[in-house]
């Protein structure tokens, strides 16, 4: 034991203020304690809180712990006053770090660490008074491990339109994965082929067809050197893809029944402003143009822009059969299908009106009602248009062979130069008589020394004969008439 004496000389020197100042500083070092745990203590400094790894029947306390990735450890909270008996206690739990997450379990007594990404963290306790922590390290794991495929869930994504998904995968070995394997594909396909680039990153291109709305999946497996992953889900939502149609178009819902896929089409019949081919609903139709005119003048419009194809006629009809409020009993199959501007007045379906028509403040007979809400004019009467047989393609007529016939029933009529797709309605009410009576139109084909140019949709002199899928094959493409007009498309 160090005393401090009363008297101590130097020579001359006295030392009696020194003497009471080294004393004073030895009975305060004998009497504290320099501890780097001090927040450890409560107010009293006798409880102390610990991290341990086991539970209160076997604590086993940490201050730094490793673990491999990929695994996880069970961490618990314990206070002591003799470091000896231990009791579990509620603490708040807290982790600085982002190689790993921290998952609290029973009320705040234990938590669970899962050890993600290499390197360390920080994983904190306390109470009110109390606070420890402990260091733990993530290390790559000493097994050798295949990957681990995680499931992705991507959201939204356009109809038609490829999106690229990066790959979610994890490997406990630090290893890179080198390729990747897709199955399962539900309403989608790929369309870009699933690889690994030299960092590791895996990524496949898939794509919907364009006809599709709705949840869409696939499965996915990533492999390494040592092998293949576990089969991991990717599910997606595919929705209607919005079209910037120009002003007077309307968006048509493409239908896998005539492969045609979303598009544009003028709400009006071609109109002739200062020459050139407008949608709207003032002025009459332009008539008197031939086939390969009227293409000129939708092109004209600029990039995108071309002639109502035939099938695309086709879609627009068999959208329009199917909704309710195009048939003259408010239901699809009852009554029969509006025809507008005929030349004959059927009640609920067409009217006799002027040689032609224009504008909106008129018989709303001779609108019509697309699935998606919107709304088309003098599709099925007023005047024929003329349309490309092809879609896309170099102007053309019907195909050779096309069936010489005069009006007759174009729901029952077959053609072996034609398929289905190509001018029949589907009935999808499934009524019996579908025939012109029921607005729908009828076929007639008359290319004896004249020509395949297709017209649809029927004038204001067709009567019966107009409607939705009224199709005549007949003349030369260079041929017009004043019955006859045009509609443009435009296919982004």
């Amino acid at each position: 034991m160090v005393k401090c004496r009363k008297n101590l000389n130097v020579g001359s020197f006295t030392f009696k203020y020194l003497r009471t100042f080294f004393c004073i500083l030895f009975l305060i070092s004998c009497n504290s304690t320099v501890d780097v745990s001090l927040k450890n203590l409560d107010s009293k400094g006798n409880s102390k809180l610990f991290i341990g790894v086991d539970s209160l029947s076997n604590p086993e306390i940490v201050q730094n712990l490793k673990i491999e990735k990929g695994d996880s450890v069970d961490l618990f909270s314990f206070i002591s006053v003799d470091e000896i008996t231990f009791s579990d206690t509620v603490v708040k739990w807290s982790l600085s770090g982002t190689n790993g997450n921290l998952l609290v379990l029973a009320g705040g007594r234990s938590a669970k660490f899962n050890a993600l990404n290499i390197g360390t963290s920080l994983v904190s306790i306390e109470t009110t008074n109390l606070k420890t922590s402990i260091r733990l390290t993530v290390i790559v794991s000493s097994t050798p491990q295949v990957p681990l495929a995680k499931d992705i869930s991507i959201g939204n994504v356009e109809e038609g339109e490829e999106e690229m998904v990066v790959l979610d995968y994890s490997d406990a070995n630090e290893d890179k994965g080198i390729s990747c394997n897709i199955s399962n594909e539900s309403s989608v396909s790929v369309s870009t082929p699933c690889s690994c680039d030299t960092d590791g990153k895996c990524s496949v291109g898939i794509s919907s067809d364009g006809f599709y709305n709705g949840v869409a999946s696939f499965k996915y497996s990533v492999s390494d050197s040592l092998g293949a992953s576990n089969q991991a889900n990717v599910s997606l939502n595919i929705v209607d893809k919005v079209l910037p149609c120009p002003l007077g178009f309307i968006e048509v819902e493409g239908r896998s029944d005539t492969g045609i896929k979303d598009f544009c089409v003028m709400q009006f019949e071609a109109k002739n402003i200062s020459n050139v081919a407008t949608s709207q609903a003032n002025n009459t139709p332009w008539v008197s143009i031939s086939q390969t005119n009227a293409r000129v003048k939708c092109r004209e419009l600029g990039s995108g822009y071309d002639l109502l194809s035939n099938l695309e006629a086709m879609t627009i009809g068999r959208d329009i059969e199917s909704v309710d409020a195009n048939w003259g009993g408010g239901v699809v199959g009852n009554g029969c299908l509006k025809s507008g501007n005929t030349g004959t007045t059927t009640v609920g379906c067409s009217y006799d009106g002027a040689n032609p028509e224009y504008g909106t403040g008129r018989d709303s007979r001779a609108r019509l009602t697309l699935s998606n809400g919107n709304r088309i004019w003098d599709f099925s009467g007023n005047v024929e248009e003329f349309v490309d047989w092809t879609t896309g393609g170099s102007l053309a007529t019907a195909p050779v062979g096309a069936c010489e016939v005069p009006y007759t029933e174009v729901y029952y009529y077959s053609c072996a130069a034609y398929n289905d797709k190509d001018y029949k309605p589907l009935n999808p009410a499934g009524v019996g008589s579908y025939d012109r009576s029921r607005g729908i139109g009828a076929y007639t084909g008359n290319t004896y020394l004249t020509g395949r140019t297709p017209r649809r949709g029927g004038h204001y002199s067709n009567e019966i004969n107009a409607g939705v899928f009224a199709l005549t094959i007949h003349q030369t493409q260079t041929w017009t008439n004043s019955q006859v007009g045009f509609r443009c498309v435009y296919r982004p």
